[in-house]
């Protein structure tokens, strides 16, 4: 290494020194001199690196050069990935199979008094020996590291229950579940016996409960605050429990609002759009006198990224309240936008978060949402009212829910209660067309392992007994992880030349793994914990395109829409590429060649240079 330094020094200072002496060269002269100083750097590191004996070496062991067909491999990269992923998703049905006839065959016990494996509160005896004292209620669980699970502390026979602070961990519902979901533990043990590649498996309960497999201690990410995790606010839960939503959400900021019931408004909000996801559509109306939407730019549903969330609930900040309600503006208004909005066309609802209706506005209703196709819900704020008969015949006139938010600590009980309404036409249609919907959830961290970014395939869990057959009871969410590093060794990046790369993105264009991604947070080392938004665009930006044309990074890219079609071929583009810590940018031509991994979201791609150069491996005689 220090000849290959000294060397290109030498070179550098004597075309410093063929530059000052000639100062005032024509363009055409530096672009020689930039050429000669290359191919003399060039043929210094491939003298200095043994570049000449290492192909002799290849040739003595017999070894040839074979030329590799992108195209062809990523056929191949396609059908290994597809079986991959086939091996998790018949691992989740077995699971929900094994739970649908676990809950149907469980007689419930209101007295129940169990021990079982508690993730945040057990005895525990670790590898060293050291025991910690007994709790209560909660059996003892052995610890050891593991190769397979990246030499973390798990128990492979045995699965650990999580739950969350707001719930008490001994009440009747939490034990009758981790009763019945702890016979889950011989399925969690057959698929990684089947599949050694299995990662993460879990279970998690509408009734707040996650069961983890293997099974973990459940450490504080936050030191001393409270642990807030909640499975059925997370994204993988929601998205499997519910079909894609339009949804807006009317905020009354009226003079009675003032006080705390604006602030306990302001986190209901926050919270409802935290069960939103990346397929669903939303906005947020404001209203007193007037009804206004909160963004005024945008009058009609917009995609619920994380990026739109949290510029929306910046704008929150923003609310201030006075005069009276108009409820049938605010009504008009809502009912106007999903009317005209091109989202999910799936499910559609209007939120309201105030502190009482005047009326239950059954005349406007009749006109604006006579086959209830749209439902209502009501979130009545504040601990001082205590007769909300209008809001509720709001609601439930309009095949809604209704639910009263007396102080901040209930609200995100009552927002988890009433977005389990949306798992019903999931599940009506599941039990009655005794269908299974597999559903795939964006690339994430898990708090609970160090396997990294993953993604997830998920199940719904449902009560399959004809007594719920109208109303689709939903039990609770299979979810199974798999790695982002999984998926990369399978495409064999090991196989392209210098300058190729690979990167995935999802069935809406946005990147699950890519080389220009950062994948940590600004201020210091730690990996985010979601990558929803962040669009193919914005690291494969093409040079024929205008910057004041596009959005966010989307705008008309034909990769982008030969993979959110899932079709297999390739594509030559131009691309800009960044360099100096962002501070330059220089042109660069790609072939990407690209499929689709079917039954998933998932699309991948193979990037390379010049094809001539960068296809040929060596191979060994056997």
């Amino acid at each position: 290494m220090a000849l290959i330094r000294d060397g290109i020094l030498v070179v550098l200072l004597s075309f410093l020194v063929v530059n000052t002496a000639y100062s005032h060269l024509s363009e055409k002269s530096l672009e020689h001199l930039a050429q000669k100083l290359g191919s003399e750097i060039f043929r210094l590191t491939k003298s200095a690196s043994g570049h000449n004996e290492a192909v002799e070496g290849f040739r003595k062991m017999g070894a040839k050069i074979e030329k590799l067909d992108p195209a062809t491999a990523m056929k191949e990269i396609s059908q290994t990935v597809t079986a991959l992923m086939g091996k998790k998703v018949a691992a989740v049905k077995r699971l929900v199979e094994t739970a649908e006839e676990l809950t149907k065959a469980y007689e419930w016990d209101p007295e129940i008094n169990i021990t079982y494996r508690n993730a945040k509160e057990m005895e525990q005896s670790n590898v060293t020996g050291q025991t910690s004292p007994p709790v209560y209620g909660f059996a003892k669980i052995q610890f050891a590291k593991d190769p397979r699970f990246h030499n973390e502390l798990v128990n492979v026979t045995h699965s650990t229950v999580h739950v969350p602070t707001n719930i008490w961990n001994r009440s009747p519902a939490v034990q009758n579940g981790a009763q019945w979901s702890e016979k889950l533990d011989r399925i969690f043990r057959d698929n990684l016996e089947d599949d050694p590649t299995m990662r993460s498996q879990y279970f998690g309960s509408s009734e707040g409960f996650l069961r983890l497999y293997p099974g973990v201690k459940w450490l504080k990410i936050d030191g001393d605050k409270p642990d807030m995790y909640d499975c059925r606010l997370t994204n993988w839960y929601i998205r499997a429990s519910s079909s894609p939503k339009d949804m807006i959400i009317l905020v009354d900021i009226s003079g009675s609002m003032t006080g705390i019931r604006e602030e306990i408004a302001r986190t209901t909000v926050k919270e409802i759009m935290n069960t939103l996801h990346e397929d669903d559509f939303f906005n947020i109306i404001k209203f007193k006198e007037e009804a206004q939407f909160l963004d005024p730019r945008v009058d009609t549903t917009i995609q619920a990224s994380e990026a739109t969330k949290r510029r929306y609930a910046e704008l929150l900040g923003t609310l201030e309240t006075e005069n009276i309600a108009n409820y049938t503006e605010a009504f008009l208004m809502a009912f106007q936008a999903l009317n005209s909005s091109a989202g999910a066309e799936c499910n559609k609802a209007i939120m309201v978060v105030s502190d009482g209706a005047p009326e239950s506005f059954q005349e406007l209703f009749a006109h604006l949402n006579p086959e209830k196709r749209v439902r209502i819900f009501t979130y009545v704020i504040g601990r001082e009212v205590t007769v909300y008969d209008e809001m509720k015949a709001i609601a439930c006139d309009n095949r809604g829910y209704v639910t009263h938010i007396s102080t901040m600590a209930d609200v995100r009980n009552h927002v988890e209660q009433g977005s389990k309404v949306f798992s019903r036409p999931v599940g009506a249609s599941a039990v009655e067309k005794d269908t299974k919907i597999i559903t795939w959830t964006g690339h994430r961290t898990r708090l609970w392992n160090n396997i990294g970014m993953v993604i997830t395939v998920a199940q719904p869990v449902f009560n399959r007994s004809a007594a719920a057959l109208k109303k689709g009871s939903l039990i609770g969410v299979v979810g199974i992880d798999v790695p982002i590093l999984d998926i990369k060794k399978a495409m064999t990046p090991h196989k392209w030349g210098v300058g190729s790369y690979i990167f995935g993105t999802n069935h809406n264009g946005h990147v699950i793994f890519h080389p220009y991604w950062r994948t940590q947070n600004k201020k210091n080392i730690s990996p985010r914990q979601s990558y929803n938004e962040i669009d193919l665009g914005q690291v494969e930006f093409p040079t024929a395109v205008d910057l004041e044309e596009t959005s966010g990074g989307e705008f008309d890219l034909p990769l982008r829409k030969f993979m959110i079609d899932q079709q297999l071929g390739q594509v030559t583009s131009k691309i800009m590429r960044q360099l100096d810590d962002r501070k330059r940018v220089y042109e660069k031509e790609y072939i990407y060649y690209y499929g689709g991994i079917s039954e998933t979201p998932l699309r991948l791609v193979t990037v390379h240079v010049d094809l001539w150069k960068v296809n040929e491996k060596w191979t060994l005689p056997c």
